[in-house]
């Protein structure tokens, strides 16, 4: 946990001050979603662990992102580019439904503070992704950050306690 922490200083540039009360509030605000996403999750994963409460809660999720946007958008010339909405569907089933299917099985096996800690990785591999794909590039305090949270993820891996996967989990999902 001090690694992941020590990494996170580091990218903020070293400092323990913070010059904006909205980033501040922003910040607690993502970790008190983050921590409320893991309960549930986990509780959720428990319950369901054949993958209908995370059917559920995508259906639910729809239900209310997808009136908003319609209302807040012209879909007509969406809807008449049948590659468009293929393009759609498949950033929906990779952004969402893959990755929330392996995430809530892993919430059903691990520790919620050593999933919290592996969770932390997602911004090193979008790092390594801009760097492989996208051609940034990254100073070399952001890549020590990197490297001090992928060691703390690593130690939390290697220190979790493995749980039985239920027979069929994974195929259900």
């Amino acid at each position: 946990m001090a690694l992941a922490a020590a990494g996170i200083y580091i990218l903020a540039g070293g400092r323990l001050v913070a010059d904006d009360a909205v980033g501040i509030a922003a910040v607690f605000g993502a970790a008190v979603c983050w921590a409320l996403y893991i309960v549930t999750g986990r509780r959720m994963a428990q319950y369901w662990p054949d993958g209908r409460g995370l059917t559920l809660a995508m259906i639910v999720a729809s239900a209310v992102v997808v009136p908003v946007a319609l209302g807040l958008s012209d879909v007509k010339p969406l809807l008449a580019a049948p590659l468009a909405v293929a393009g759609g569907l498949a950033v929906a089933l990779f952004s969402s439904a893959i990755p929330y299917t392996a995430e809530i099985a892993a919430l059903r096996r691990l520790p919620a503070a050593t999933f919290g800690v592996l969770m932390s990785l997602e911004p090193a591999i979008a790092a390594a992704v801009g760097f492989l794909l996208l051609g940034q590039v990254l100073r070399l305090s952001d890549l020590a950050a990197i490297v001090c949270v992928a060691l703390a993820s690593a130690g939390a891996s290697v220190s979790a306690r493995r749980l039985p996967v239920a027979a069929g989990e994974l195929e259900a999902a």
